[in-house]
């Protein structure tokens, strides 16, 4: 894994030169009690996006952006690295890994219903004539995914991560109550959750980029 100092993936130019067309990113929504650990970033990353992206994944100190002239911005997923910043909060890294996998990997017409339906059900018109409103709406779409997987993660890290045989039943009971209630929930809906289950299990490591949506 490059240190904060490294020439590899993306350099400090790369990163304050990137404005938010060409980037998807995380803010930080309220301060946060606890930060994200590297050595559990990094394993979750590989696990979402398999272990060629272990060079891939970086930490910084400073401000990611300071294009973006915004302290809130934590973390950022272009197609070449995940850069995060030392500050973010525990499972941003889920949040950037979802961008690349949703984004990159998973096929186009999986991804273009699911745009359709989220936008649809937060009345964000991703096919406005108007090119702004357009890429605002498709970006606010694609922060709105990555945030509710981001939620969705914490049941995953609490199963995973997790201690104690009495903790972890518990947990899977209240997992499976949960998974109960979904069943009932729109199909749309189960078909997102079906999706955060297949990324965050590993299902699109090591799949190539389509060089389409780079």
């Amino acid at each position: 894994m490059p240190d904060n100092d490294s020439n590899e993936g993306l350099s400090e130019s790369q990163i304050d030169s990137a404005d938010e067309s060409s980037v998807v990113f995380y803010k930080q929504k309220e301060p946060s009690k606890t930060h994200i650990s590297k050595a559990k970033a990094q394993r979750r990353i590989t696990t979402i996006l398999g272990k060629q992206f272990e060079g891939k994944i970086e930490f910084r100190k400073n401000l990611i952006s300071n294009a973006m002239r915004d302290p809130s911005v934590l973390g950022i997923c272009k197609s070449s690295a995940i850069v995060l910043s030392e500050y973010a909060p525990d499972r941003v890294d889920f949040h950037e890994a979802f961008h690349f996998a949703f984004e990159l990997c998973v096929p186009a017409a999986i991804r273009d219903n699911l745009y359709e339906y989220y936008a649809k059900r937060n009345n964000l018109d991703i096919h406005s004539k108007d090119d702004a409103i357009r890429k605002n709406a498709i970006r606010e779409v694609a922060e709105l995914l990555a945030d509710r997987f981001m939620n969705y993660s914490k049941w995953y890290v609490e199963q995973k991560e997790g201690d104690g045989r009495i903790k972890t039943w518990i947990k899977g009971a209240v997992n499976n109550i949960r998974d109960f209630i979904l069943s009932f929930s729109q199909r749309s809906d189960r078909n997102l959750n079906n999706l955060y289950a297949a990324i965050i299990r590993g299902k699109y490591a090591g799949i190539e980029p389509d060089k389409k949506s780079v």
